[in-house]
């Protein structure tokens, strides 16, 4: 049995992290335009001032990201890892932040990289480090550099590793893509379930984990609308029980339905 866990920036804004739809945060105090994009960067890359803008920026979100904690949805995945296995357990997020790190997750796969890394743009070069807009690439030693996140109009490299770990060649009936905390606006469910207009086959069983409803609901098997820090559990239940089904041979789909229908009704109504 396989997992994939994708997680979004809801399952952090459990942990306090505003996303940068949400009203209020340290994302409202900026231009977007000015700090995100990487053709902006291109431009001011000989202009100091303008470098320490964003790396202002970027730090002011370090420390944000310090003081937040991991909820209980990121421990809960961390538990998967620790019963299943970190090879049978791939976790994917679009967050920057490292909770599932503080929460004792391993190869945690960030699709838009982390803060806790400087990138040159020179020669691609990225090395653990503090932000700092006078550092040099410790490879080339080009004042290119910029912090280890995906800006704006920047090419993502770890999307390639994403469609593998996602590729359906890769899972069977018995296995599961959860996504969590997604309105799945900037990575969609064709990308993380790898449904297509003409691929019909069934391969996992496929949950989302989301605080509102998205466009996308029905692409799923199974839809939860709450909070990640309570659905968690009830994905965890189901994984559970669907792993002593195939132990016993039973098929896993219906018994899956069954379950989500006859027991959450009673348990978490």
């Amino acid at each position: 049995m396989k997992i994939i866990a994708f997680t979004g920036a809801g399952i952090s804004q459990e942990s306090g992290l505003n996303t940068f739809r949400d009203k209020g945060g340290i994302w409202d105090q900026y231009d977007l335009n000015e700090v995100c994009n990487f053709f902006r960067l291109h431009k001011i890359k000989k202009m100091p001032e303008e470098r320490e803008k964003i790396f202002a920026f970027y730090n002011l979100l370090k420390d944000k990201i310090k003081e937040a904690e991991p909820n209980k949805a990121h421990l809960e995945i961390a538990q998967w890892q620790k019963k299943y296995g970190t090879d049978n357990v791939k976790i994917i997020t679009s967050n920057v932040d490292d909770l599932f790190e503080k929460a004792g997750c391993i190869n945690v796969l960030h699709v838009h990289g982390t803060l806790n890394k400087m990138h040159c743009f020179q020669c691609g070069h990225e090395w653990e480090s503090d932000l700092n807009h006078n550092y040099r690439c410790v490879k080339c030693e080009s004042r290119l550099t910029k912090p280890g996140v995906i800006f704006f109009g920047e090419k993502a490299p770890n999307y390639a590793i994403m469609n593998n770990w996602c590729n359906h060649k890769n899972f069977t009936e018995n296995d599961y893509r959860v996504v969590i905390g997604s309105s799945l606006n900037v990575i969609d469910a064709h990308t993380i379930l790898q449904k297509h207009r003409n691929s019909y086959s069934k391969d996992s069983y496929n949950i989302l984990i989301n605080k509102d409803r998205t466009d996308q609901d029905h692409l799923f098997d199974k839809v939860l609308h709450g909070k990640a820090t309570e659905e968690i559990f009830k994905v965890s239940a189901v994984i559970f029980s669907s792993r002593l089904n195939v132990k016993l041979g039973v098929a896993q789909v219906s018994s899956l339905n069954s379950y989500f229908q006859i027991s959450f009704c009673h348990e978490f109504a």
